[in-house]
């Protein structure tokens, strides 16, 4: 967290701060970090994803402040954990339909205009061994 307070110009620079954020420059995961780093080993590569995904999630909140989140496609690649918003959205809308959660599933087209949403969700992963699309 002190990092955090760092890059934000919201608390000082110490050693072990400034060796850490040698190490990331470098592209060498901290030795401190080894031990609960689940990334990949060059963690350049999860930084860049971390701070596309910051970037873009300010812009989903400032869309929530405007009330328009909901007015443009959602690429949940913007997200780090997309179910926690899934399971929401679909709280929000179980409750909005006065319909019962369970009876609530997620329906999903690869053909444009297949299905009537007001919503438009991108990037999202299916684990599948085949996924047969008829052209």
């Amino acid at each position: 967290m002190n990092h955090l307070k760092v890059l934000f110009g919201k608390g000082l620079l110490n050693t072990e701060i400034q060796a850490d954020s040698m190490d990331l420059l470098v592209g060498n995961v901290p030795s401190k970090w080894s031990v609960e780093w689940e990334g990949p080993s060059n963690p350049v590569t999860w930084l860049k994803g971390f701070s596309k995904r910051a970037i873009n999630f300010k812009k989903w909140i400032e869309n929530t402040h405007h009330g328009t989140l909901l007015e443009q496609d959602l690429n949940l690649g913007d997200l780090l954990h997309p179910n926690v918003f899934l399971n929401a959205l679909r709280q929000k809308t179980a409750r909005k339909l006065s319909v019962p959660i369970d009876d609530m599933k997620l329906v999903s087209s690869f053909e444009n205009g297949k299905i009537k949403s007001p919503f438009i969700i991108q990037a999202i992963l299916f684990y599948s061994d085949v996924i047969g699309i008829n052209r």
